[in-house]
């Protein structure tokens, strides 16, 4: 067992009571030895990519597990291992995530000990860059578990691994937040008599601005805070924590709360200046979907000021003219998705995921959905066209997949699992419809669509033979005439994950990938090719 193996085997602590206490050494050291028996020879290959290859297994496996919580939990524990010793940030950064979401472990001390590992192996400018960036945000979440001496040792390590990066604007961002660590340690003792005033006197206005401040714009804690600011004394952070805690709807009254939020964090500097601009990017993205012209350039900008770029996410482009939509979901990280037809933004709880070949979009089936603004190329009127993605669903409930549907007139096009709305959940099913208004054509289909498992799916509208065609896995798994059916087009954004605005819910619970929009109907060779490709 490494070194790094034996500090996360050590950092078990009672937190959250929902989550489940580590099992003891006897059943982690049988679950241990099962899982080395099954990956026996992945365990022997000893490349970076290799051990790579080795981490996202295990880790897709232990997601899949959820019957024996010892096993899970080696699983998880070891794709970090074997992701650090690849020198693999991502795998293993989501595999401790997990690992602190169903098991009670300190996340904050999992983690250091990981990029400590991580750090043994970096040689490059280029392996110092990312970890950098790591040590930062575990120095951000140290700061919002109080965790100073850590947050300390992690902007110390931040610094180090910045210069090693040669990089002077990075080593100067990074020696600037290490010396916020003080000034927040400072904070935090100052903020304790607040709290002992709060617990004998609770509507004590000048200590629910304290420490809703501390709250909020120290440790970007806003479900503990925002209610705190709104008791508070100060004005204007009462105000529009008010205004914040009214949930506002989509478009400019969601801008303005961005607004409000953004104008603050011009008045703060370090942690908290960066808490406030994240809250604003958070209302700017529920509002960018009903946003236009040069309001929604402005909001896009400042959305990727905080997500650390100067302007949008560059689209990628293709050589087939006919793929007018592609997202891979490849980025990992931030609140949008960009790719070829425009840049997906999110609503709710949407989050990144290990996908069929880099990252993809974790929906979780309550409340969140992601949307790109309505576009001509996204337009399918009276012309052929193919929808093709992977899905990973966790439950048999009926979800939306992916739509362009304008619930009004009724008009559009949509793709579901398991079932039709309405109706009894069919399990495995793969349901299309298609609407011109006046003409309905509704179709479902056994696809065996497995739960906890990809599937490949696709939706071909094929107007030359007057057909729809459903495919799962690569192969044609039903079809329906179209008869009369005329134009789909309607002014409805893109949609994943649910038909924003109708009654209803229906909210995927489930991982999507590689989502396709085509101009033409792909035969079911080129289908067979496309899962191929994934």
């Amino acid at each position: 067992m490494t070194a790094f193996a034996r500090l996360l085997a050590l950092s078990c602590l009672a937190l959250a009571q929902e989550r489940t206490p580590v099992p003891d050494d006897a059943r982690l050291k049988k679950a241990e030895t099962e899982v080395r028996d099954v990956f026996k020879a992945d365990y022997a290959k000893q490349t970076p990519a290799d051990r790579r290859s080795l981490a996202l297994k295990l880790f897709r496996n232990g997601l899949d597990t959820q019957d024996d919580a010892a096993t899970r939990y080696v699983l998880l524990r070891e794709a970090s291992v074997q992701a650090a010793q690849a020198g693999e940030l991502a795998i293993g950064l989501r595999a401790l995530d997990e690992l602190a979401l169903g098991f009670q472990v300190d996340p904050v001390a999992v983690k250091q000990s990981f990029l400590a590992e991580v750090a043994k192996g970096a040689r490059t400018p280029e392996d110092f860059k990312p970890l950098t960036e790591a040590y930062l945000s575990l120095m951000r979440q140290a700061l919002a578990a109080d965790a100073f001496d850590v947050a300390e040792q992690s902007g110390a390590a931040a610094v180090g691994a910045a210069r090693r990066a040669k990089d002077v604007a990075l080593a100067s961002r990074a020696e600037a937040k290490s010396k916020e660590v003080a000034g927040a340690r400072a904070t935090a003792e100052a903020t304790k008599k607040h709290r002992d005033t709060l617990a004998k006197n609770p509507d004590d206005p000048a200590a629910n601005a304290a420490v809703g401040r501390y709250e909020c714009l120290f440790r970007g804690n806003w479900t503990a805070g925002l209610s705190l600011l709104a008791k508070g004394s100060d004005a204007p952070l009462r105000e529009l924590a008010a205004k914040d805690l009214a949930n506002p709807e989509a478009g400019e009254p969601a801008m303005a709360v961005g607004d409000g939020w953004w104008t603050l964090a011009e008045k703060e500097t370090g942690e908290s200046k960066a808490n406030a601009r994240r809250r604003a990017a958070f209302w700017y993205a529920k509002a960018r979907d009903q946003l236009s012209g040069l309001i929604k350039q402005r909001v896009e900008l400042r959305i990727a000021q905080v997500e650390g770029g100067s302007a949008p996410p560059s689209k990628p482009t293709s050589k087939d003219p006919t793929l007018v939509g592609h997202w891979t979901f490849d980025e990992g990280s931030g609140t949008t998705s960009a790719g070829i037809g425009g840049s997906f933004s999110f609503s709710g709880k949407v989050s990144w995921a290990p996908g069929v070949a880099e990252s993809a979009l974790k929906f979780d089936g309550a409340s969140a959905y992601a949307t790109v603004a309505d576009a001509p190329a996204l337009h399918m009127e009276t012309e052929s066209f193919t929808v093709a993605c992977s899905i990973r669903p966790n439950g048999t409930a009926i979800y939306r997949i992916v739509n362009k549907w304008d619930h009004g007139p009724m008009r559009g096009w949509l793709l579901d699992i398991n079932g039709q709305a309405g109706e009894p959940d069919r399990p495995g099913h793969l349901r299309a419809r298609l609407s011109d208004g006046p003409v309905n054509v509704n179709v479902t289909v056994d696809a065996q669509v497995a739960t906890n498992a990809w599937t490949a799916i696709a939706m071909v509208v094929d107007r030359t033979a007057k057909e729809v065609r459903l495919y799962a896995g690569g192969n044609q798994v039903g079809n329906a005439g179209l008869g009369a059916l005329g134009s789909l087009g309607n002014g409805a954004s893109l949609a994943i994950g649910w038909i924003p605005g109708t009654p209803g819910g229906l909210f995927y619970d489930g991982t999507i990938d590689d989502l396709r929009l085509y101009r033409r109907a792909l035969t079911p060779a080129q289908i067979k090719e496309l899962v191929g490709k994934r």
